[in-house]
């Protein structure tokens, strides 16, 4: 029983060996386990200006802006001041809008007070999990489609801003449940926009943008030719059976050698001497 018990906690070892393997190699790939901890890249550090130094683009309609509608989806209230934000940022060049731009504003901040940065050029940057293309039958604006992006900023990653934006990179992924992608844009916040989540309606800051900032990843040869996880896995328990049968027979080896089992054929039955001889007295004596 000892020696059972000592193989098995030799095998207990070894697995506790390949787990901390598993995990040290695990550890090096931190995109296999960053949104667990909604872990972002960290991004430069960006002082927030005074609300004082909001300047408006040249052409925004500031009337327009005052009939757009919190905590809803598009109304008809909100149509001219979408129309008039659609027409600037297809026609006017990035980079001229780049020099507007407020910077980058905490979520917190967009979502608490719309008001204050309704129709102001901002930057946005976060991680891109949803990308929807939205065909446009809006004759007015002159553009065939919009493509709906959720993005986890890095201000606050557990929670959305929506970019609505006119053009995406090529290459750059498309569905409901995307990889997440590092982007980075300049556009204009417009609303506090509700959206259905399961079974209820929720609201994010709403940012409508003319392009993103996007580098598709490459993958490198060494993490192209990387054995796959479950191989890693598959030999590190071949390994830790290997090392515990190899401990079986060592100590199998180091025991005394069993008794040779007899037949019970070859045994042989007799009556003791003793007795036999006591046996025969009595007779002769008779």
């Amino acid at each position: 029983m000892a020696i059972k018990i000592f193989n098995v906690k030799a095998l207990l070892i070894v697995l506790a060996i390949g787990v901390v393997v598993i995990v040290a190699t695990e550890m090096m790939h931190p995109e296999r386990w960053s949104w667990m901890t909604q872990e972002n890249i960290p991004g430069e550090n960006v002082e927030i200006k005074p609300l004082e130094q909001r300047v408006y683009y040249p052409g925004v309609d500031k009337d327009a802006l005052q009939n757009i509608v919190d905590n809803s989806y598009w109304v008809s209230s909100d149509l001219p001041a979408w129309q008039n934000l659609v027409k600037i940022l297809r026609d006017v060049p990035q980079s001229e809008l780049n020099k507007y731009s407020f910077g980058h504003v905490p979520y917190v901040q967009l979502k608490s007070t719309p008001k204050a940065f309704r129709g102001v050029l901002i930057n946005v940057r976060g991680n891109a999990r949803q990308c929807i293309p939205i065909k446009q039958t809006n004759k007015d604006v002159d553009i065939e489609y919009i493509y709906q992006i959720a993005v986890s900023p890095d201000s606050s990653p557990s929670e959305p801003i929506i970019i609505n934006t006119l053009s995406i990179p090529s290459g750059f992924p498309t569905g409901e449940d995307i990889e997440p992608q590092r982007i980075e844009c300049t556009g204009f916040f417009i609303k506090r926009w509700a959206y259905p989540a399961q079974e209820d309606v929720l609201t994010a800051p709403l940012v409508m943008a003319k392009e993103l900032s996007w580098q598709e990843p490459i993958k490198s040869a060494a993490t192209n030719n990387e054995p796959p996880f479950w191989l890693i896995i598959g030999i590190i328990i071949l390994g830790a059976v290997g090392i515990y049968m190899l401990i079986e027979l060592r100590i199998k080896s180091s025991l005394p050698p069993k008794p040779k089992k007899i037949p019970v054929e070859e045994f042989v039955f007799t009556l003791p001497t003793e007795n036999l001889n006591n046996e025969n007295s009595e007779d002769k004596a008779k």
